[in-house]
């Protein structure tokens, strides 16, 4: 499968928490095409913000399941990450990040 993926890992022991991925068959990265990979049971909470600039703004609370610690991440962080790895036409390429 041709994708860039991201997999958000606690930062206490290192567990797989969720992964978000992309479709590397676009010329370029698009933050409108990243999505998360499901199952993502580690994702407790989605919400979506509503800023005074007019932007929406989407979080995921997460809740390690082996340590219970909980981070939140937001969606630009996710973007950024996965913006800076981008190649197309990349083959089950997979970063990782410590949240």
């Amino acid at each position: 499968m041709r994708y860039v993926g991201l997999d958000c890992l606690c930062s206490r022991c290192g567990w797989r928490l969720a992964r978000f991925e992309i479709d590397s068959r676009h010329e370029a990265f698009d933050p409108v095409q990243v999505s998360e990979r499901l199952p993502n049971t580690a994702v407790i909470e989605r919400k979506s913000i509503d800023e005074p600039d007019g932007c929406t703004r989407v979080r995921y609370k997460l809740l390690c399941p082996r340590c219970r610690h909980s981070p939140v991440i937001r969606a630009e962080r996710i973007d950024r990450v996965l913006a800076q790895h981008y190649e197309q036409n990349a083959f089950d390429k997979i970063v990782t990040m410590s949240v």
